[in-house]
């Protein structure tokens, strides 16, 4: 984090705000991961902020994306699933497909949450497809390790574990 600040300083210091949206980024994504949840909000809201009044458009996504995974972890689902809509609207807009796939991740976990089982698989499955064909090796991983963690926490009711155990043995295949 440390590290991080010095690197915000210095964005700061020379005007680079595109550059300091996205160190922030980082830093909430620090945050977020250790835990620190409200810290982790606040500093993606700052980001999503700034993006916005600088017009850079092209950053909305990723704190979207993270906002809706952060709000899945404290189980608030109508939040989760506000902030993923958003994230794929913008990625529309902006018609970047990574963002794309992305959301469209974060919707087969929101849908999943939600106890929406067979939407969650079916948007599970076809977001592996796409992101496989398109190259982003990333969001397959992603996508394996949550299905694989919805497995072992056995997340689901015993009918949509095994439709879980069939998908995480179909992510096992793809590379």
């Amino acid at each position: 984090v440390e590290n991080l600040d010095w690197v915000i300083e210095y964005r700061r210091k020379t005007n680079d705000v595109r550059s300091m949206i996205k160190a922030q980024h980082e830093m909430a994504r620090v945050w977020q991961s250790s835990g620190e949840l409200e810290e982790a909000e606040k500093i993606y809201h700052l980001v999503l902020s700034g993006a916005e009044t600088v017009g850079f458009k092209k950053f909305l996504a990723p704190p979207l994306y993270q906002l809706t995974l952060l709000e899945l972890s404290r189980a608030r689902l109508p939040q989760a699933r506000d902030y993923q809509a958003r994230c794929r609207q913008v990625a529309n807009e902006i018609e970047d497909p990574f963002w794309q796939v992305l959301a469209d991740l974060a919707g087969a976990m929101t849908a999943h949450a939600e106890g929406r089982w067979s939407d969650s698989a079916s948007l599970i499955t076809s977001t592996v497809q796409q992101a496989t064909q398109l190259g982003f090796p990333q969001v397959v991983e992603d996508a394996r390790q949550w299905v694989r963690a919805q497995v072992e926490q056995r997340r689901t009711p015993q009918s949509a574990h095994r439709a879980s155990e069939a998908i995480a043995d179909m992510l096992a295949n793809v590379e």
